[in-house]
């Protein structure tokens, strides 16, 4: 299947945080960014091999970036939500993203911790007007947006 039968998130970040892109950029969106490569490769190499097998390729939808409205899918192992799968509703994104997950049903949800406190962590989502953007929640789970050069917390998913 491509298709998430079931999710399996991060309740916080990572410990340490990390960039969409070395440079500020959203060219080619989710599908062409540098942490789409990260996410299914050296973090997915990172899970222990006994377990890297039940997590399947799935589809994920992004919009091409640089203020397309085009939604691109990609095949990855491992993802960032996007903006409507955390919120359930848009305010940076472009439409087409998908819908909301769950579990970011409770807003306490939508915080994430890195090293025992609150951080701002990246979704997968370009800004839907601009090229230097994608979306994020701040520390207080709300949306809001960043470039892609800085530093953010990293929360990826994963379907089995």
């Amino acid at each position: 299947r491509t298709t998430c039968s079931f999710v399996v998130g991060l309740k916080d970040c990572l410990n340490e945080a990390g960039h969409m892109n070395s440079s500020d950029t959203n060219a080619n969106g989710w599908d062409g960014c540098a942490r789409r490569t990260w996410c299914n490769s050296i973090f997915r190499n990172a899970i222990p091999s006994a377990l890297r097998g039940i997590f399947k390729q799935h589809k994920n939808k992004a919009s091409a970036g640089s203020g397309s409205s085009t939604i691109k899918t990609s095949n990855d192992y491992f993802a960032l939500p996007a903006e409507i799968e955390v919120f359930g509703t848009r305010s940076y994104s472009a439409s087409g993203e998908g819908s909301q997950f769950k579990y970011y049903e409770t807003a306490s949800n939508r915080i994430k911790n890195i090293n025992g406190g609150a951080a701002y962590w990246w979704e997968r989502s370009p800004r839907s007007s601009g090229s230097t953007i994608f979306c994020i929640v701040n520390s207080y789970g709300s949306a809001t947006t960043g470039t892609a050069s800085n530093a953010y917390g990293l929360a990826p998913f994963g379907c089995i």
